[in-house]
């Protein structure tokens, strides 16, 4: 057999081994029809959330409890409840409201221990909680930020300040 009768023979083979008979030929396109209608598959464990989360958030910390606590009522990782929040509008809306909630019940029990209203309340546990919970709020520290450059030599210090004449 010469070299031009030999490939087209090998042409010829591979041209059946490819060819398929109509029906099968429909099977496979229902089959990829059906493939590319169907929405992308999710990867990983369907999230345990539920949008009456943001209800019961609210209700929990209303109670002074704390956002991450409510990860333990429920059940899941602090850090689920934190991607919740970055992931669903209405969850942070509640983890907002929730803070609120929680600085008022403080700030409340802090009102009624001091007008003697809950007698043996632990005023200090009170007050540190305020101040830690809610430090833009009921820190005693002050932060105050100074600019300018200092020289330092062997004996001296000279400031020098921003634009400001002595």
């Amino acid at each position: 057999m010469t070299k031009k009768k030999t490939k087209k023979k090998a042409k010829k083979a591979k041209k059946k081994a490819t060819k398929k008979k109509p029906d099968e030929l429909a099977m496979v396109v229902s089959v990829q029809d059906e493939i590319v209608d169907q929405p992308p598959r999710k990867v990983g464990r369907p999230s345990k959330y539920s949008p009456e989360y943001a209800d019961k958030l609210i209700e929990h910390m209303k109670r002074g409890l704390s956002f991450l606590s409510f990860a333990a009522e429920i059940g899941v990782a602090e850090s689920t409840i934190s991607l919740w929040a970055e992931k669903h509008p209405e969850f942070s809306e509640a983890k907002k409201e929730g803070f609120s909630k929680s600085r008022n019940f403080w700030e409340k029990l802090i009102l009624a221990a001091s007008a003697g209203k809950l007698p043996g309340a632990n005023m200090t546990g009170i007050i540190f909680n305020l101040k830690n919970r809610f430090p833009k709020q009921w820190s005693d520290r002050k932060d105050v930020h100074m600019s300018g450059n200092m020289k330092l030599t062997p004996g001296k210090v000279d400031w020098e300040y921003g634009d400001d004449e002595e």
